[in-house]
């Protein structure tokens, strides 16, 4: 990575380097070799989300995953709980009503964990049909125990849908193992694609359902993504760019080894996380993920004064907050794809201007910290 380039360190897109830009050569969709590119990058998600069950690949943002959720899954009067830390996961919500759904929610206060008993209380007050969920809240950094949340899930158990957007290849996702219906995902984010590329992993449960369900739309009605699927041919033109990198991405990621490269991010946020603690930045997630890092600022610090200061002076692309937090947090994202020296140009950045505000923070120390990246 040039390390003069303006670098995005947000919790999505995340930087997609020059070099890995060049290597995109012209292909059309409906030839062999983009068929097996299709073909290979369902086999790698499926093994990364540990299923296998079909992928089906979209042209869309993840919200347009989210949402061929809702469209194939459910009809008009379905009922739906929603388990929301967040403003993404309130979306689901969004989208659930959109769509004529019976939807109730239970909402957790930004950062606070989601508290299990409060859920099961209400699984069995609502006796939901579908529970969706959102794996890691980008807009606060808070992960999602999803293990557990089924633990608690009644005999007769509800559809479980899951936006793992963000968590997809950086956080630890088992589909089968957690007894997930539906995922949703995207590959701006740990996946390292440009946005305009999303998927949804889908149970033999759910794709039953799916069968069943004669209003599901157009763009998104998994049938049609379902009739060419074994061949990698896609119903429509797809982002041919972003497909590429995609592949290209997941295909690091098996070379290094899947065990080892969720591994290496979970070192890698963790050991940012203590550095960005040591010039007082604070984490607002009770518990936290390996993907997104949102941070509470010290007094003297402005959020909206840092982002732009570190984008103009630094070179350095950061988040701010999103809804109620906006302006009151940063939000960076995926530290463990990046290396040492990206990381430390981030924490120098930010020490320099703090001191700017009246802030002094022992850079050095912060640095040293690093040193195990």
């Amino acid at each position: 990575m040039d390390i003069d380039e303006r670098i995005l360190l947000t919790p999505g897109p995340v930087h997609i380097d020059s070099e890995r830009w060049s290597r995109i050569v012209p292909l059309h969709h409906r030839t062999d070799i983009f068929r097996r590119l299709v073909l290979e990058i369902e086999t790698m998600l499926q093994e990364l989300a540990g299923t296998g069950s079909p992928a089906y690949l979209l042209t869309a943002s993840g919200t347009g995953a989210m949402e061929s959720a809702i469209a194939n899954l459910t009809s008009p009067g379905s009922s739906i709980l929603v388990i929301s830390g967040g403003k993404f996961g309130d979306r689901w919500k969004e989208i659930a009503d959109g769509h004529g759904c019976k939807t109730d929610m239970i909402r957790f206060a930004p950062g606070e964990s989601i508290d299990i008993s409060k859920v099961e209380d209400r699984i069995l007050a609502v006796k939901p049909e579908f529970i969706a969920v959102t794996h890691v809240e980008s807009s606060t950094g808070l992960l999602l125990d999803i293990e557990r949340l089924v633990s608690i899930f009644p005999e007769q158990k509800p559809f479980l849908i899951v936006d793992a957007i963000a968590s997809l290849g950086s956080d630890r996702v088992d589909f089968d193992g957690w007894g997930v219906d539906l995922l949703a995902g995207a590959g701006q984010k740990a996946l390292r694609a440009p946005p305009g590329i999303s998927f949804v992993l889908v149970s033999e449960r759910a794709r039953d359902l799916v069968r069943k369900n004669t209003k599901r739309g157009f763009y998104l009605d998994y049938a049609k993504y379902d009739e060419g699927r074994k061949r990698g041919d896609l119903p429509f033109t797809p982002a041919i760019q972003s497909f590429q990198l995609l592949h290209d991405s997941l295909g690091r990621i098996f070379k290094a080894g899947k065990s080892k490269w969720i591994e290496r991010q979970k070192l890698c946020s963790g050991i940012f996380t203590e550095a960005a603690s040591s010039i007082g930045l604070d984490l607002i997630a009770e518990t936290p993920s390996v993907s997104v890092q949102a941070f509470r600022l010290p007094p003297l610090v402005d959020a909206e004064r840092l982002i732009s200061d570190l984008a103009r002076k630094e070179r350095l692309v950061i988040a701010g907050g999103q809804g109620e937090l906006e302006g009151k947090i940063i939000r960076t994202g995926f530290p463990g794809l990046y290396s040492r020296e990206v990381i430390l140009r981030l924490i120098r950045g930010m020490g320099r201007q703090f001191a700017g505000y009246g802030h002094e923070v022992d850079i050095e120390k912060a640095a040293r910290v690093l040193d195990s990246f």
